[in-house]
């Protein structure tokens, strides 16, 4: 089953809501994962993220569509932040 990825701007509003869900879902457990590692400001930080866009993805009919993406992007670069933050250096590029 594959699919063709589209840019954001071409989204419709349940495909820009699903994605706004799925990496507010992800950061909400990268948060916890964080907190559980002892790192108490990640876990609040990475979760104030998660909040943000779950409110905003609730109105991504009268958004800006630039700043939804830029959102958006930040949290998946925070995910990937903190998804590497263990990594050794073989993963550094």
């Amino acid at each position: 089953m594959g699919f063709a990825a589209k840019a954001f701007e071409d989204m419709d509003l349940d495909e820009r809501h699903l994605m706004f869900d799925t990496v507010a879902t992800a950061l909400e457990q990268a948060a916890s994962d964080a907190e559980d590692e002892g790192d108490v400001t990640a876990g609040q930080n990475t979760m104030a993220v998660a909040g943000t866009l779950r409110g905003l993805s609730m109105n991504l009919a009268d958004c800006d569509v630039h700043a939804a993406e830029l959102l958006l992007e930040q949290g998946v670069m925070l995910l990937h932040e903190l998804s590497s933050r263990h990594a050794g250096p073989e993963h550094l590029q």
